[in-house]
């Protein structure tokens, strides 16, 4: 089988929802494929492929459909975020990259799809559901002809265990973009009060981004090319505030070292060499988080440091260490780990195993993937996929 990807080929999204399985088949299975960042009929001409692989947002999608459908390739469609609200704070304004009627010819008219969640796909089907005016189950049975949950999964031949080296201070760390500033003040807050209590520890902020050296530094640059010159607690707009807040509470901190954003290929021996000794998931409650998956669970984990979440989903389903967001939890779960080594030890090795057991991935994982690929691409190419359409409301 040939195999056209339509992706961004240097993102996180890519590598775990795409290359891992592409890998794979290519060594296995004698599939060939083709990554590209532009789509047009030159690049499906040249590439004769089977099937055209999509995911996240993705402009003129109706033509691009066609296109495929055109040259007799199916359409394969992939989405890992929730993707009609981002949060209230995002640095660029939802409505500029979040397009329902980009969305929606994917979800429906793609030979197959797949969601990374089961709370995916219900937000899904009761944004759908409502601005179509279909009841909810009806659609549910639609979007289930065509559409699959297929979860995040970690290859465990990318991680080496972190080193444990013994340290003067215990490391906490944190891992994300900068834009998941709105769900740390909870955070802050709480280990601010564990270096008032004499604790000893640093903090590291790992991948806000590529040129983060210093956070005092980064974070005021951005602020200032965001328009926010001296960004106020006390201002309506959101990022704003969120910035400022982040801003005043770090400043409290003692200890803190911010480590650069890495690609995927280097990311994973970067997180073990960073050696965390506790790895913190905080996560705001919303509508776009509760969509994600829980996969800094799966990271911290495999390179051997135990994790603790937020107590929201999708971190509730799968983390056996939470926290309630308030300062109270927080403190008191950083407080048993930063105290006994032991425990610590005892974390990381239950929620191993469940990781090994569960979130690791493997040639029957992949293969069943392959399998409905080449369902998909039969159905289309014998012409017995439905071309029903749902209509739009009004």
């Amino acid at each position: 089988m040939k195999i056209l990807v339509y992706s961004d080929f240097t993102s996180g999204v890519y590598y775990y929802r795409f290359r891992l399985y592409l890998e794979d088949w290519a060594s296995r299975r004698g599939v060939s494929y083709s990554v590209v960042e532009a789509y047009d009929e030159n690049i499906i001409k040249a590439t004769k492929p089977d099937i055209v692989f999509f995911q996240q947002l993705i402009l003129n999608s109706a033509t691009i459909i066609e296109l495929t459908h055109k040259y007799k390739a199916a359409v394969y469609y992939d989405l890992d975020d929730y993707p009609f609200v981002l949060s209230d704070f995002h640095p660029l304004n939802p409505r500029n990259l979040v397009f329902a009627d980009g969305i929606y010819p994917l979800i429906f008219h793609s030979d197959y799809v797949t969601v990374s969640t089961p709370h995916l796909l219900k937000n899904l089907a009761i944004y759908f559901s409502n601005v179509l005016d279909i009841d909810y189950k009806t659609l549910i049975g639609k979007l289930s002809k065509r559409l699959e949950i297929r979860p995040n999964y970690v290859r465990k031949s990318d991680y080496v265990l972190r080193p444990k080296v013994k340290k003067d201070r215990v490391r906490i760390g944190f891992m994300g973009a900068v834009n998941h500033i709105g769900d740390l003040p909870v955070l802050l807050d709480a280990l601010y009060e564990l270096q008032k209590a004499g604790h000893n520890f640093e903090f590291y902020l790992f991948g806000f981004d590529i040129k983060f050296l210093d956070w005092k530094t980064f974070i005021y640059n951005w602020a200032y090319k965001l328009g926010f010159k001296e960004p106020r607690v006390d201002s309506e707009n959101q990022l704003e505030h969120y910035i400022a807040l982040f801003i005043e509470k770090m400043d409290k901190l003692k200890n803190v070292v911010a480590t650069p954003w890495v690609p995927p290929s280097d990311f994973h021996r970067k997180l073990s060499s960073l050696d965390f000794d506790i790895g913190v998931a905080p996560l705001a409650a919303s509508l776009f988080n509760e969509s994600k998956t829980p996969l800094k669970f799966y990271e911290y984990v495999m390179v051997g440091t135990p994790c603790v979440a937020s107590n929201v989903i999708p971190y509730s389903d799968e983390c056996n260490y939470l926290a309630d967001n308030t300062v109270e939890d927080w403190y008191l779960k950083l407080e048993k780990l930063i105290i006994d080594e032991k425990f610590r030890e005892e974390l990381w090795n239950e929620q191993y195993k469940w990781v090994l057991a569960n979130r690791v991935f493997n040639q029957e994982i992949s293969d069943k993937l392959l399998e409905k690929l080449k369902q998909a691409v039969a159905k289309y190419k014998d012409g017995s996929v439905s071309e029903e359409e749902t209509d739009r409301k009004g």
